[in-house]
């Protein structure tokens, strides 16, 4: 038993004549000493003090007070209970009486010392403003709250609920954080509260996604030591550490630059094609590809470098345009990009006899005997290419046969036909033709010499050319006259040569029908193409002579009982009216349009501006004609730009001009300026409309079907000499709404 002190909760506690008994129990006896449990620090807001008795049922006493050791406000007990303090009462004092065993004492209080509430607060990269939402517990009169400025803020100001600031945008791509220390000073103390004020960064600042390095910015910010944060760098593919992006030990090494060229470069160090895949192609990244990386940059044995850990976010690869001409007309263009591959319009339509056999990248001025080199299928090159489509005077007829096992519904499906030798199966290709099989399966159609085996090619409507065998042919494979026996074989595959794909040629041997029999071992084959027939060819040529061709755009379109295509014409030779075609002429009459159209086979002449229309839009072919005229076009207000014509040149006085246009969704030829003068008309082989200012009156333009400034269109109309009758016979020099008599045609006007 001894007096003992103890702060618990920095509260100090004394005990006089009191000891830890067994069982974790607080034993207190009167008859060794004063018996009393005190606090000897005041005890702000005591509420209750609550008595955990362990044993024994002697008397204690809880007294409550403001001083230390109180003896008033008295409180007697035996067993456990709560004992509530006066409201201001700050010491407690228990008394025993006798022993007392007591397993714990818990004191009750409220803490009204001061304290700061407030929150972090979060900013937008581009806030110049913000606050910080504050309460103060237990304020004290006269108690002041001081705040803390930090360096990216230009002012704080303090307000009895909240702090206000003024603060700079971020401009760096990394977020920014800053403290703010509140303190609140009262008559006995102060307390403070860190505030975490955190801006985001900049999504627009340089290195970031919105915003990448240049290569320039990115070799600037290369750490001289260690290694940056990770940034975004925009360049152009450069130049290989190897041959290739695949040539380098996996280490994937490639540089960039701002321009492309080979100067001033930034190396990429085992870069990847995006953030989970290797390069795998050596396609999948060219010089010439602009690249935005995600990556850290380091300095490495002097020079600065993206380090390991880096991959491609976005590539764009350079486009180039593939143009195409048929007729010497330009007919189509598509971007593609480089080294991919290349994809050609269908094939165009024979012309005055001449068949198309392909593309050519060098235009033939003149007619050849001798192929130009031609393809059908490649791919982009590092710049824009043009392409023209091959005209051929073709003589003779070819087709062919396919047996191919590979094709859908195809033999290996078949349930007639099976492992089994020299057991006949017909079967029908996709194409129709007939083949007989005497051929074991596995995988493919495979014939053995000795097992009765063969397949009968269809009878050919033309002597067989040639016979392309594709499979596995090391061994002999040949073209028999008769069945498996081989005699009379005409041609023999050479045994032992790489023959996955290989070529039987029979021209000149005036057979349509035979076998493909083996010579010697076993031949596993699984396409067969039979060609047939022969041709010549002669006068290859890009523009065929003695004709002209242009291309009927699909943007100028009008109703005429179903969608029709209009467009002008104008050729420097005479042509002929094609039967795919409605070429007419154009006047205006008494401030109306009339549209008089030629008859197919009709000869234009040369140097005149026509109307062209059509059912489809796309290239149109005309035949040129040495021949006369045979149509007057005396009354025609079409004019040729010949090769393009200029507003000086187009100009002529007394005339308004007007150009075949929409306006809106109606058709019909319009002012190209208020004033209807004379424009630039920079486009070969077309026509505009020149008509005399006494039959334009205030008009901007002559629609097909409807009102424009007041003046009704005329239909199309059969009429040249525009000599008009009313349906009394009368003659009229101006016709309104209603049907009229034209040159002995009905004409209605709408």
């Amino acid at each position: 038993m001894q007096k003992k002190t103890a702060t618990v909760d920095g509260i100090g506690f004394t005990v006089d004549q009191g000891y830890k008994g067994s069982g974790n129990v607080i034993q207190m006896n009167s008859t060794k000493g004063s018996g009393i449990l005190y606090n000897t620090t005041a005890i702000s807001g005591l509420k209750s003090i609550t008595v955990n008795v362990s044993s024994g049922d002697k008397t204690y006493t809880i007294t409550t007070g403001t001083s230390e050791k109180p003896t008033a406000n008295s409180q007697t007990g035996t067993t456990t209970r709560t004992y509530n303090a006066t409201s201001g009462d700050t010491y407690f004092q228990l008394k025993v009486s006798g022993a007392s065993y007591f397993s714990s004492i818990v004191i009750t209080y409220e803490d009204n010392t001061p304290s700061i509430s407030a929150d972090n607060v979060n900013l937008a990269y581009n806030a110049t403003t913000g606050s910080i939402g504050y309460t103060i517990n237990n304020s004290v009169a006269g108690g002041t709250l001081t705040a803390t400025q930090p360096a990216w803020f230009t002012s704080i100001s303090v307000g009895e609920s909240s702090i206000t600031f003024n603060c700079t945008e971020n401009e760096n791509r990394m977020e920014r954080t800053a403290n703010v220390t509140l303190t609140y000073n009262y008559t006995s103390g102060s307390v403070t509260k860190v505030i975490s004020i955190t801006q985001a960064g900049n999504p627009n600042a340089s290195g970031t996604i919105n915003n990448p390095y240049t290569v320039a910015q990115a070799i600037d910010a290369t750490p001289t030591d260690g290694t940056s944060d990770k940034v975004y760098i925009r360049g152009k593919v450069s130049a290989f550490y190897g041959e290739n992006i695949l040539d380098d030990y996996n280490s994937y090494r490639y540089y960039i630059s701002d321009d492309g060229s080979t100067t001033n470069q930034l190396l990429v160090y085992k870069g990847k094609k995006s953030s989970s895949e290797n390069f795998s192609d050596v396609d999948d990244l060219i010089i010439g590809d602009e690249v935005v990386i995600y990556g850290s940059l380091t300095t490495y044995n002097n020079d600065p470098q993206i380090t390991n850990g880096n991959y491609i976010v976005s590539l764009t690869r350079a486009k180039h345009t593939a143009n195409f001409y048929v007729n010497g007309v330009y007919s189509s263009s598509i971007e593609v990009d480089e080294r991919a591959a290349i994809t050609f319009p269908t094939a165009p339509t024979d012309i005055n006899g001449k068949t198309f056999v392909g593309w050519t990248t060098a235009e033939l001025t003149t007619e050849q005997d001798e192929a130009p080199t031609m393809v059908t299928e490649t791919t982009m090159g590092t710049s824009n290419i043009s392409f023209y489509a091959v005209f051929v005077t073709k003589e003779g007829e070819t087709g062919s046969y396919t047996l191919d096992y590979g094709q859908e519904n195809n033999l290996s499906s078949s349930t007639s036909w099976g492992r089994q030798y020299g057991i006949p199966y017909t079967y029908t290709a996709i194409d129709g033709s007939q083949w007989v099989i005497k051929a074991y399966k596995s995988n493919g159609m495979q014939i053995n010499t000795g097992k009765n085996c063969s397949i009968k090619i269809p009878n050919c409507p033309l002597p067989i050319s040639t016979i392309d065998i594709t499979g596995s042919t090391t061994k002999a494979v040949g073209f028999s006259s008769s069945d498996y026996t081989g005699s009379g074989t005409i041609a023999y595959l050479a045994e032992g040569t790489d023959a996955s794909s290989q070529t039987l040629t029979l021209s000149g041997q005036n057979v349509s029908s035979g076998y493909i029999v083996p010579k010697s071992g076993s031949i596993s084959i699984t396409k067969i193409v039979v060609n047939y027939g022969s041709c010549t060819y002669s006068g290859y040529c890009t523009t065929i002579p003695g004709t002209a061709s242009f291309t009927l755009s699909q943007n100028c379109y009008g109703d005429d009982n179903g969608t029709k295509y209009y467009g002008t014409y104008s050729n420097t030779s005479a042509f002929v009216v094609p039967s795919d075609l409605t070429v007419a002429e154009v006047s205006v009459t008494s401030g109306q349009l009339v549209v008089t159209p030629y008859d197919e086979g009709d000869i234009v002449p040369a140097n005149t501006g026509v109307m062209v229309s059509s059912e489809t839009y796309g290239l149109k072919t005309i035949s040129l004609s040495s021949e006369t005229a045979t149509v007057d076009t005396e009354g025609n207000m079409l004019r040729p730009t010949g090769s393009g014509i200029t507003a000086e040149n187009m100009a002529q006085t007394g005339y308004k001009f007007y150009y075949l246009t929409m306006n809106g969704s109606q058709i019909g030829f319009y002012r190209r300026n208020d004033t209807g003068d004379a424009f630039d008309m920079p486009v070969a082989n077309k026509a505009y409309l020149a008509v005399p200012e006494g039959q334009t009156g205030n008009v901007k333009g002559f629609s097909f079907n409807e009102v424009v400034d007041g003046i009704k269109a005329v239909e199309p109309t059969e009429t040249k000499s525009n000599v008009i009758y009313n349906l009394s016979g009368q003659r009229v020099s101006k016709m309104q709404k209603g049907l009229y008599i034209v040159n002995g045609k009905k004409v209605l006007v709408k």
